[in-house]
């Protein structure tokens, strides 16, 4: 009698358990981690900060600002990631377009920003690992245009920890 009672005790529990489980959540960490927050070394803002967000697994929009020496810029960016809803993915390439506006520091009268600011462009390709505690780093080649001129370039992007 106890044997019985326990063996569907354990049943009941199993069936309860894997019936509440959501099968219907986002497995891909870009689902869950929408709003990225970091450093960037090279790319179109050279050296600086950006915030990406994540529209669903595939598309985000990146924007950022930075300085090296006495060039800095400002810039938009959307980007594609291949990957699908129901995959976790942690490693994700991309293709993306950036446009912006390069500024010479220093270039003014007085010593300030030169000038209007010059158009940048940057097409990158590139690949993103994302944990799933939200850590991310990205590595990319790009093609840069500014001040009139092709450049090849390279971006690593790291995502800032939550609290």
């Amino acid at each position: 009698m106890v044997l019985r009672l326990i063996v569907s005790v354990l049943f009941l529990w199993t069936y309860f358990s894997f019936a509440q489980s959501d099968t219907s959540a986002p497995k891909n960490l870009r689902l869950i981690h929408k709003n990225h927050f970091g450093y960037s070394l090279g790319g179109p803002s050279f050296f600086g900060a950006y915030y990406e967000h994540f529209f669903n697994q595939n598309w985000s929009v990146e924007t950022g600002f930075g300085t090296l020496l006495v060039i800095g810029s400002v810039y938009v960016e959307g980007r594609y990631y291949i990957g699908e809803k129901d995959k976790l993915q942690r490693f994700s390439p991309y293709v993306g377009a950036a446009f912006g506006a390069g500024f010479y520091i220093g270039g003014g009268g007085s010593g300030g920003i030169g000038g209007d600011g010059t158009p940048i462009g940057y097409v990158p390709v590139g690949i993103q690992f994302l944990s799933t505690k939200g850590y991310a780093f990205s590595l990319e080649a790009a093609l840069l245009y500014f001040d009139g001129e092709y450049f090849p370039m390279g971006g690593l992007k790291i995502r800032l920890l939550k609290k």
